[in-house]
């Protein structure tokens, strides 16, 4: 790791903490004293900044070139990986759209048996009233049980780096901050625009008025 010496020009400068520090306002010539020290310390900033600014500017530039070499040795590679990553993807999608086809197949077939299970347990019900000479036909209730669940088609491969991700999408947000509002959904799922209240502040200063925001000083 390279390490970058750099030798303080202006050692006046670290002794700006203990001078502010010393400052003590009591009087309306402390406050001035304390006021004009203030802009000195920006004319402090602007001197050093200035200072370091060919250094930062030769190690962006280094930056820069380092960078794009190391892109001209990775495009191959990146472009190798978005062929792969489009074929796997349409590959995964059509496998899955196989497996939803055998899970709706799945399903149908345990509806069906769960049908016919039921006109059996009914009939038999039925017969036993008749048996019994009595009106009353009780069918057990049959158990739940869920259907099956498709097995995949293939076998995935971990370490792939391709993960399909579900986002949300705010189609009213009227809607939304009114389940906020009638404690639906908690308060996190609405985040204030600040940069807009602020800006709003800061025009309307003291006489800011919106509903649940309050003006203030920072």
């Amino acid at each position: 790791m390279t390490t970058i010496e750099v030798t303080p020009e202006f050692p006046e400068a670290l002794t700006l903490p203990e001078k502010a520090k010393a400052i003590v306002i009591r009087t309306a010539d402390d406050y001035k004293q304390a006021a004009e020290f203030k802009i000195t310390l920006a004319g402090w900033r602007k001197k050093i900044t200035e200072e370091f600014a060919p250094m930062k500017e030769a190690a962006h530039k280094a930056h820069k070139a380092i960078t794009a070499k190391e892109g001209e040795y990775l495009k191959p590679i990146t472009d190798a990986e978005s062929t792969l990553k489009a074929s796997i993807i349409k590959w995964q999608d059509e496998q899955e759209q196989l497996r939803r086809i055998e899970q709706a197949r799945i399903e149908a077939e345990a509806r069906a048996a769960a049908e016919a299970d039921r006109k059996r347990r009914e009939e038999e019900a039925l017969q036993v009233a008749i048996a019994e000479g009595t009106d009353e036909v009780y069918v057990e209730p049959a158990p739940y049980i869920p259907p099956p669940i498709a097995a995949p088609t293939y076998e995935k491969v971990t370490g792939l780096g391709i993960t399909r991700r579900w986002g949300a999408e705010v189609t009213d947000i009227k809607k939304l901050c009114r389940a906020v509002a009638d404690g639906v959904v908690p308060e996190s799922y609405v985040l204030p625009n600040m940069p807009a209240l602020n800006a709003r502040a800061s025009a309307d200063k003291q006489s800011l008025i919106i509903p649940g925001v309050r003006s203030l000083q920072k």
